[in-house]
């Protein structure tokens, strides 16, 4: 569980969701907006409990999240259908 890969993991499906404040997203999850960064850093992985809070509200699995392997985030079919996806 390399945590650059896991904080990589957590932006990009963040902002795909159209969640662009960072902030208010940590504050969803129940994370103060510094630890999210420390996360999508790379710096540190999260503990079990905020994993799976953040899986809940980044609409994945746990195991996606930790490793990439799983049920990730929803395609847009317009996404696959423009050959993005």
């Amino acid at each position: 569980m390399n945590p650059l890969d896991i904080g990589m993991r957590i932006k990009e499906t963040r902002i795909r969701m159209g969640r662009t404040n960072a902030a208010q997203f940590a504050r969803d999850v129940g994370i103060q907006p510094h630890t999210l960064w420390r996360y999508e850093a790379g710096q540190t992985r999260p503990g079990i409990e905020t994993a799976a809070a953040l899986a809940r509200e980044l609409k994945v699995s746990m195991e996606w999240l930790l490793t990439g392997e799983g049920r990730g985030p929803d395609v847009d079919p317009t996404e696959k259908k423009a050959g993005i996806a």
